[in-house]
């Protein structure tokens, strides 16, 4: 562990959970959903219900999800500029839904392509973690190269997909498949130890049962 494990990365708000790890979530939030936004519903839970004001995570939140980083000056008035690119954005806050974290906010966004609705939390020290989506339980880190694949449960899949990967020479770090019933739709979370390469993501976005592939590349 490093000092930036514990006292977290240098950010605008008071506290790296409610204001770093929180832009981080909207810079992963971005890089998933497809086309140009046009709108986000923001819920925060837990501990965010009582305090997003006081720590600016609804500045936060939005600054992320216009692809600003954590000690960007321009975050303190995301709003603002949100506005300027005609992005519509609605807040709410849920104190009855028990979430996976104290810290967690769930954005539902629309772009002119595709709606997405995540799940998200700030654990702690700046860390950002997407714990749902399209549905499934997930675990998305920030700081990871990760390559996510929607596909239907068929056998030999998830070979396939592997076989791709080590073609282009690159090691797979962690791998969870996640299932919501027998042949239906399940979705591989896969970490890499190195860079992401695009020509890979458009050679699995070609195998067949494959339906939609997503990257988070480390920041």
């Amino acid at each position: 562990m490093n000092i930036f494990d514990v006292a977290g990365p240098i950010t605008l708000g008071p506290s790296s959970s409610h204001t770093a790890g929180i832009i981080r979530i909207g810079n992963i939030f971005r890089k998933l959903i497809k086309g140009n936004l046009r709108r986000v519903d923001i819920t925060f839970y837990g501990s965010l219900a009582e305090t997003f004001f006081g720590h600016r995570s609804h500045l936060a939140i939005m600054g992320g999800i216009l692809g600003f980083k954590e000690s960007d000056e321009r975050v303190k008035n995301s709003f603002k500029y949100a506005k300027d690119k005609g992005l519509i954005f609605n807040f709410d806050v849920d104190r009855e839904f028990n979430p996976p974290h104290p810290v967690s906010l769930k954005i539902e966004g629309e772009s002119d392509l595709e709606r997405l609705e995540v799940l998200g939390v700030s654990p702690g020290g700046g860390v950002a973690e997407i714990r749902k989506l399209w549905g499934f339980p997930v675990v998305i880190r920030s700081g990871t190269n990760t390559v996510l694949v929607l596909h239907r449960d068929t056998p030999g899949l998830l070979s396939k997909i592997a076989g791709r990967v080590f073609a282009f020479g690159i090691n797979i770090g962690t791998a969870h498949l996640t299932r919501l019933k027998r042949g239906g739709d399940a979705i591989l979370v896969l970490e890499l130890d190195d860079p992401i390469d695009e020509r890979l993501v458009r050679v699995i976005e070609r195998i067949e049962g494959v339906t939609r592939v997503r990257t988070v590349e480390s920041v």
